[in-house]
């Protein structure tokens, strides 16, 4: 249910209340997940795992699924990114199908997933996301 002031506030503003950055990562105040953009370049799912597997801090993963379909729901689109801008329309999940052949991806301009081949790069970004 929002608030009173939520009513008030427009779409973007929202998104910039909820998402607060800080030395490069961005905190969900709401999940309280941390997030990291990975570089703003096609991507595939790979590069993508391994750019989350060494970042410095430990912990951090490729986002689950329903953890991208929270940032879509936050109000966070391919037209409003927030602080996690970038020219992508779409990012990997750690989903992936049998024999690694696929993963799943959640576009932002359509607000839905699919499975997609892990090769893939054209329009997909990586993320990293960790708990506090």
């Amino acid at each position: 249910m929002l608030t009173d002031v939520e009513h008030e506030m427009s779409a973007e503003d929202q998104v910039i209340s909820r998402f607060q950055e800080s030395g490069g990562m961005i905190t969900d105040t709401v999940t309280g997940l941390l997030w990291r953009a990975a570089p703003d370049r096609d991507t595939d799912w790979m590069t993508a795992h391994h750019w989350v597997e060494n970042l410095e801090g430990g912990g951090w993963r490729l986002p689950a699924k329903h953890e991208l379909l929270t940032l879509y729901e936050a109000g966070i689109s391919w037209h409003r990114q927030g602080p996690l801008e970038n020219d992508g329309q779409s990012a990997w999940s750690d989903s992936t199908g049998p024999r690694g052949a696929n993963a799943w991806i959640f576009d932002f301009l359509v607000g839905s997933g699919s499975m997609t081949d892990t090769g893939s790069s054209t329009g997909i970004r990586g993320f990293a996301v960790r708990a506090p």
